[in-house]
Order: structure tokens, then C-alpha cells, then sequence
């Protein structure tokens, strides 16, 4: 995975595991927000009725990101424990329960920023 031959030569030992999904996750909500924002205009935001506060699309729209991020931790932590780059790094070889909740966490809160 390029981001983590970025981090580890940059000394930037800390959970890069956690840093580099949130900047995968990150990168991949935000281009997906403009994508859908240039749709907009063809699901006629004004005239579409609201269901519980929100836009009627919105369960459609957000239904093919549903599993997604955890997709995304599964292939990380597979990645991860095969690496033989990272058998000196146990917290990334096999994170602790504590790492994998706080990834967790961070990612729910991406998601939680897109589908708002």
C-alpha cells in the first residue's frame, strides 16, 4: 500500500494503519460528496419530498457505501498481517482491540460527516 511506504520512512510510527485510513476514507468520501453534489441538479433537490429530515434519495444514495468502510479496515488489517514489512510492528502486524475500536470510531465519524 503507498501510504504506508510514505509513513514509515518518515518516522511517523504512530498508528499508521489508523492514519492511513482515515486519509484513504477521507479522500474517498470527499471526491464521492462532489460527484454526487454534481448530480443535484438532476434529482431535483427542490421539488423531492422530505422523509424523516431528510432528502427521499438519501437512503438510496447512501445505500452502496453501506459496509464499505469496514471493507476497507478488513483489507488494511489482511494486508497488514501478511506484511512481512510489518512483523516488527505489532500493533500494525495485529492490532490490539483497543487500536481496532478507536479505528473504528474514527472512520464512523468519517462516515457520519458524508452522510450529513
Amino acid at each position: 500500500m503507498p501510504w504506508m511506504t510514505r509513513l514509515l520512512p518518515s518516522q511517523q510510527l504512530e498508528l499508521p494503519i489508523q492514519r492511513a485510513l482515515l486519509v484513504v476514507v477521507d479522500q474517498f468520501y470527499s471526491e464521492s460528496l462532489a460527484r454526487l453534489v454534481q448530480l443535484l441538479p438532476e434529482l431535483d433537490v427542490v421539488g423531492s419530498e422530505v422523509i424523516h429530515g431528510g432528502h427521499a434519495l438519501t437512503a438510496t444514495l447512501l445505500a452502496p457505501f453501506e459496509g464499505w468502510n469496514k471493507g476497507q479496515l478488513d483489507a488494511a488489517l489482511e494486508h497488514n498481517a501478511s506484511s512481512r514489512a510489518l512483523v516488527n510492528f505489532p500493533t500494525e502486524h495485529h492490532p490490539d482491540a483497543d487500536t481496532l475500536r478507536a479505528i473504528t470510531l474514527d472512520l464512523a465519524a468519517a462516515w457520519r460527516e458524508f452522510a450529513l
